[in-house]
């Protein structure tokens, strides 16, 4: 049986790196590379919501695309329906199918 482990605290970033014995060299790298990663962070949430965005819109063009694919199914197949009646009424005795 697996022990459970105590939750580890919580700590950010900042709070690790003042726990380490730092030139102020480094200090300003690390720094530096957690601008770097926070304006990168910003960015992809960024890309998310436009990536979102794109994505409702495209459903709802979708979706009117379907309605409108249905409603041109449904005449097709009603012009077809009318067509094969003409033709039924209009086809000769002697050309007519056998059953």
């Amino acid at each position: 049986m697996r022990r459970k482990e105590p939750p580890m605290k919580s700590r950010t970033v900042e709070e690790l790196l003042l726990e380490l014995d730092l030139t102020e060299e480094e200090k300003g790298k690390h720094a530096k590379l957690i601008q770097e990663s926070l304006e990168r962070q910003k960015r992809l949430i960024e890309y998310h919501k436009r990536g979102q965005e794109g994505v409702r819109t495209l459903e709802i063009y979708l979706r009117s695309l379907s309605r409108s694919l249905l409603i041109i199914h449904q005449s097709v197949r009603q012009a077809n329906d009318r067509l094969a009646g003409v033709i039924l009424q209009n086809i000769p005795e002697s050309k007519m199918p056998q059953a």
